[in-house]
């Protein structure tokens, strides 16, 4: 069993039922569906099992054994490996890379926060905190002819401004990096939506960037969907 006291917390276990069954549409499926679910390789001989998990610390090899055995999709949530390891790519190359050794058919997928230039990611937000104006945190959502709009105050996580095409491409480089990776399966996209909640649209709103920052928005999702499809043969 996995230890969730102490400094390696269980963040959450999800148990995911993957509906991805020709979409819900039975025997109607198209091709291109028919490869996805292909390309899943599970089976509904049993219930495919998700663990989504964080904790300070590296996992030690019985409790490798134990995700490998019993998990069919394992997420990595940001701060893992922290006490070990300087970064949290580290952490998840050292920890997916055993896995992997344990059960070839496991998928690992990178957490990839869309909303907050989290720290954890060494160089990576070292080069995104050289950007303020890829930043909307600390009252500000972005520049406009120079000039920095501010909103809201008090915030102290940096929040990328998806409206930026500077800060769209540091997320999507990264997020292509991390794709190449052979022990890493896909991307955990955390806060993929957090524009559309209503604080925060209000604010963009108020601050004259909501139009502005939605077609950013889906200009980062566009690109990384074609990136997918174009390198998965959909």
């Amino acid at each position: 069993m996995l230890r969730t006291t102490g400094a390696k917390t269980i963040a959450y276990v999800g148990l995911m039922l993957l509906a991805f069954a020709a979409n819900g549409r039975g025997d109607e499926a198209s091709s291109k569906d028919k490869k996805v679910i292909a390309d899943l390789d599970f089976s509904w001989d049993t219930v495919p099992k998700f663990l989504y998990i964080s904790g300070r610390e590296q996992f030690t090899g019985k409790e490798l054994d134990y995700i490998a055995r019993n998990f069919y999709w394992v997420t990595f949530a940001i701060g893992f490996g922290g006490e070990d390891h300087k970064t949290y790519d580290d952490a998840i190359e050292y920890a997916a890379t055993e896995l992997k050794k344990r059960n070839p058919r496991i998928k690992v997928l990178y957490y990839w926060n869309a909303a907050r230039g989290i720290p954890n990611y060494g160089g990576i937000s070292k080069e995104f905190l050289e950007h303020p104006e890829w930043d909307i945190s600390k009252g500000l959502l972005g520049f406009r002819n120079g000039s920095p709009i501010r909103i809201q105050k008090g915030k102290t996580t940096p929040e990328i401004n998806v409206a930026h095409p500077g800060a769209r491409r540091w997320w999507l480089d990264n997020a292509f990096r991390v794709l190449k990776q052979p022990y890493i399966d896909g991307l955990w996209v955390d806060a993929a939506g957090r524009i559309y909640n209503p604080g925060a649209k209000k604010a963009l709103e108020r601050g004259g960037m909501w139009t502005e920052t939605e077609k950013g928005l889906h200009l980062m999702y566009d690109e990384l969907a074609k990136y997918y499809r174009k390198n998965n043969g959909y």
